[in-house]
């Protein structure tokens, strides 16, 4: 069965920015500006056959050419099963698709293995939330606080998890931290608005709100 491109704007999360970090990456296969994963991929380099399928793919996944990444993405995983950014693209396509409980098998087997990664923390939680398993949803995006604190996307994702599950204390919190990295940011600030006005701090609600109006 040919894969369905699954809207994102369904999803209700933003993914981690994938386009932006491959269209970055470095041209030998295996090895991208992320300092995470290059520190990741010492002693990981692909055999150049191998090198050659992993650039196809990403070629493919960038075009939207989901039928034809997927399996060539797992070309790449049968040569080398742990290599961690065929397994974080590929993980992130089937998210894409809709194939949440795919996506969060190959996910989960990489924050076990590379445990510091917040894009793919963020990615698993957006997974998470995306099959309804909101528990794990929070812990995956806490993560990947934890690892980055200062990723804004992931910040606001937990905060808007948080007002979701009606824990909008958490969800002011989050909100508030994304102001201080990213004070322009005018909508998270629409979205902090209303929680302080649900929380009843209806005078800071009100600033604001005309502060967004001007």
């Amino acid at each position: 069965m040919g894969i369905h491109r699954f809207p994102l704007s369904a999803l209700g999360f933003p993914l981690s920015a994938f386009n932006r970090r491959i269209h970055n990456r470095a041209t030998s296969a295996g090895c991208q500006n992320s300092s995470f994963f290059e520190t990741q991929m010492r002693g990981r380099t692909l055999s150049d056959g191998t090198a050659d399928l992993f650039e196809q793919a990403i070629l493919q996944h960038r075009a939207g050419e989901f039928t034809l990444a997927e399996p060539t993405y797992r070309q790449v995983l049968d040569a080398q099963p742990e290599h961690p950014e065929a397994l974080y693209l590929l993980g992130t396509l089937l998210l894409q698709a809709g194939r949440f409980a795919e996506s969060i098998d190959l996910l989960e087997r990489l924050t076990k293995s590379q445990p510091d990664s917040p894009d793919t923390w963020n990615n698993l939680g957006v997974a998470y939330k995306a099959a309804g398993q909101w528990e794990q949803a929070i812990h995956a995006f806490e993560a990947a606080v934890r690892a980055q604190p200062e990723y804004t996307q992931a910040l606001v994702n937990l905060g808007v998890l948080m007002a979701e599950r009606q824990m909008l204390a958490d969800a002011e919190k989050c909100y508030r931290r994304v102001m201080e990295l990213t004070p322009d940011d005018t909508e998270t600030k629409q979205r902090l608005a209303t929680i302080l006005n649900s929380l009843g701090q209806t005078e800071q609600a009100e600033v604001m709100f005309r502060e967004l109006l001007v």
